[in-house]
């Protein structure tokens, strides 16, 4: 509830299982990266203070997809909830209380701030509506891209995304720019960043550089195209200074 406050998004479906979750967000204008990131320095510093430990609380990276049409959208309800049944944990998804199930059968089942139902699902018809498609458990809509929709769709999307990125690009400074602003157009130094070099003080300083950008709001590929590093060395760049 907190990351989604702060960013404006609202959760339409989740489910708890044993060592992971499935959740179903809308996001607005900030990115997916952005909200987890929040969630999971905040409750790993929470979880850690509570039961003593150190280290990393989650175990890689969260695989996301976006959903593009209402087809999909409805599968991915079906599907979430239904995971307790299809892993044998309950055979009737309403013995299981850690989902959004009760969400959707009734107003009265919701206790999340941030929680929205997925639209066509809203009041007593959507309540309906529901209980219809929920009852046989479904096979996860699979996508070898990172979008969930039909060939169409995608392609739309994608056309949409590289029009908007590049209006609102137009005026801002590049990542190059604005690296080159911070280490003061040192060409020397800039060259030792990009370098594959390990040292101690050239290396602090490209960390710095990667949480100082990502917070400003770059993303975490192109900054490490920017420093020839890998992405995921600049997510746990971020994360070292969150906790």
């Amino acid at each position: 509830d907190t990351a989604l406050n702060r960013y404006n998004g609202y959760v339409g479906a989740y489910c708890l299982m044993t060592n992971h979750a499935h959740l179903l967000i809308f996001r607005q204008e900030h990115t997916l990266g952005k909200i987890f990131h929040k969630v999971q320095s905040e409750y790993s510093r929470y979880f850690n203070k509570k039961y003593r430990r150190v280290g990393y609380l989650f175990q890689g990276r969260y695989k996301s997809k976006m959903v593009l049409t209402e087809k999909y959208l409805i599968a991915l309800i079906n599907y979430i909830h239904n995971n307790p049944v299809r892993a044998h944990i309950v055979k009737n998804i309403e013995k299981y209380y850690w989902t959004t199930d009760r969400c959707y059968r009734s107003d009265a089942g919701n206790r999340l701030n941030r929680f929205r139902r997925v639209p066509g699902f809203e009041g007593q018809s959507g309540e309906d509506k529901y209980l219809q498609i929920i009852g046989d458990p479904i096979e996860y809509p699979e996508s070898s891209s990172q979008y969930i929709g039909t060939k169409e769709s995608i392609k739309d999307h994608r056309r949409k995304s590289v029009k908007r990125y590049r209006k609102e690009r137009r005026g801002i400074v590049t990542l190059e720019e604005r690296a080159d602003q911070i280490i003061g157009g040192n060409k020397e130094l800039r060259r030792k960043l990009k370098s594959k070099s390990r040292k101690g003080d050239i290396a602090l300083k490209r960390q710095g550089l990667f949480v100082k950008l990502y917070n400003e709001g770059y993303g975490p590929c192109e900054i490490a195209d920017y420093f020839n590093r890998t992405p995921s060395a600049v997510v746990r760049a971020v994360e070292r200074v969150s906790q």
